[in-house]
């Protein structure tokens, strides 16, 4: 159990945690890699509002966003995360600083959430959130699909939407704040969704171009597991096959893989959650896709 929940989200709340901001800051810095890089920020606050939507691909990117944004922003946490930190002081800190919490499994949480979030805006404060739900496992995708809440948040608000990307080398974290995403260019929210991630992607890919390049052929299945077992050794308790079950996608959209799995009495398994069920189920997408 955790000591506490969401913060405060009334006028005086916002106001309160906006003024310690610089503090907060410090005692983030204190506790991330010193070895942070701003690569780019195109992002200049103007008393607007803001809505930072940020790519998620290590577990202390949370922190070293909180230490680099260029204003104070509540996050958005999810519960799990909140129950899994390793202490209480770790607690009262994301409290301190400006927390809203929600359970990714809940309809009536994320409503929840939801209002707070507006609520935060509507009291002149900015938002924090990752939308692609959890951090992205893939060895292959630049970025998860994406909630399209951020883009919903935005146009219910008149927001500010900034994107942003974290890349991880082996000496330094790299981030990039980009200018204001221009949501209101498209005509739903699906549409707009689609816009953010190209340009979230594309962030990434500028950060990993920046990068000593490495073959993919070279990249073993054991590395990545590696990679993502070093991610979550500061969580007490971890669920790889939970985890991914939040990984967004529209409603009625299934993919091959837990066809073939269900067809074949095969418990589907992520790469990750169960590494030889997930082999089984690529070798029979490779003779279906031979048929």
């Amino acid at each position: 159990m955790f000591l506490f929940k969401s913060s405060g989200t009334s006028r005086f709340s916002v106001w309160w945690r906006q003024r310690l901001y610089r503090v907060m800051r410090a005692v983030f810095k204190a506790f991330i890699p010193s070895n942070t890089k701003i690569i780019r920020n195109a992002y200049i606050p103007s008393g607007k509002p803001t809505i930072y939507a940020a790519t998620h691909v290590i577990y202390n990117d949370v922190p070293i966003f909180l230490a680099h944004l260029p204003q104070h922003a509540y996050l958005l946490l999810a519960i799990e995360s909140y129950e899994n930190s390793p202490s209480r002081l770790e607690h009262f800190v994301l409290w301190l600083y400006g927390v809203i919490i929600v359970r990714r499994d809940n309809k009536e949480s994320r409503k929840t959430a939801f209002e707070k979030m507006v609520r935060v805006i509507k009291n002149n404060g900015s938002i924090l959130l990752f939308p692609e739900g959890l951090i992205n496992f893939s060895p292959n995708m630049l970025i998860q699909p994406i909630n399209w809440g951020a883009v919903k948040l935005a146009s219910a608000t008149g927001a500010n939407l900034v994107p942003a990307a974290i890349n991880e080398t082996e000496t330094t974290h790299q981030i990039i704040i980009d200018e204001p995403f221009n949501y209101t260019d498209y005509t739903d929210l699906q549409q707009a969704t689609t816009g953010l991630r190209d340009v979230m992607a594309t962030l990434i890919y500028e950060l990993i171009k920046m990068t000593t390049q490495i073959n993919r052929t070279e990249v073993t299945d054991e590395m990545w597991l590696s990679h993502i077992h070093k991610q979550y050794k500061h969580r007490k308790v971890f669920d790889q096959g939970l985890e991914e079950t939040f990984l967004y996608r529209p409603k009625g959209e299934t993919n091959l893989s837990e066809v073939l799995a269900d067809l074949y009495g095969i418990s589907h398994a992520s790469f990750a959650a169960d590494y030889s069920q997930y082999k089984r189920i690529q070798k029979l997408i490779e003779k279906w896709n031979r048929i």
